[in-house]
């Protein structure tokens, strides 16, 4: 219900409103006449208790993981959007649009607190075939910028080589990159004494 009417000093025309509530609200014409203003803002708060008390409250950390997985995919603002949404990484449509169902998907196949949710494949979306949770040693070995190397057919980062191998990661490393020498004898070549 309009109250009052005023305009600014260019020519904007705001209107002092009384929301169903009974709060009132000073909106511009153009929010009222394009439905951009509907209520004084106790209509979204509405909706988000009812998300909150329905899915979120299931798992709070877990709906967090959502909500920071849909950021960095479709969000501008996002810190970490250029290193996803902005090279095109995508949710699939079942998660996007539904909670619920990435609860579910999360439930039947290994979430618990302290894991992270891990793309097997960096250069692919978020999707079941393509995800699983992880420890923070495990996702931190599968970033795109992580050089891997082979040895008899196996591939793993350098950290994973220097922990099977009991050897220094930071001795390793000096040794490839430094002194040019190859990650079997970077691994396998005993430090001087």
């Amino acid at each position: 219900m309009v109250v009052s009417r005023a305009e600014n000093k260019n020519g904007r025309v705001f209107w002092n409103c009384l929301c169903d509530c009974g709060n009132k609200k000073i909106v511009s014409s153009d929010c009222l006449t394009t439905g951009k203003t509907t209520s004084c803002g106790c209509y979204k708060r509405e909706k988000l208790k009812e998300l909150w008390s329905t899915s979120c409250s299931k798992d709070p950390k877990l709906y967090g993981v959502w909500c920071s997985m849909k950021s960095r995919c479709y969000r501008p603002s996002d810190k970490g959007y250029k290193n996803y949404g902005g090279r095109g990484i995508e949710i699939c449509p079942e998660w996007l649009e539904n909670y619920e169902n990435f609860y579910q998907w999360a439930m039947n196949n290994g979430y618990q607190e302290g894991l992270q949710i891990d793309r097997i494949d960096n250069d692919k979306g978020y999707s079941p075939d393509n995800c699983r949770w992880v420890d923070r040693y495990v996702q931190a070995n599968n970033k795109r910028n992580i050089k891997k190397y082979t040895i008899n057919g196996k591939t793993q980062s350098l950290a994973e080589w220097c922990r099977e191998y009991d050897v220094d990661y930071f001795l390793a490393r000096q040794r490839i990159s430094k002194l040019g020498w190859t990650i079997e004898q970077a691994l396998t070549i005993a430090p001087c004494k």
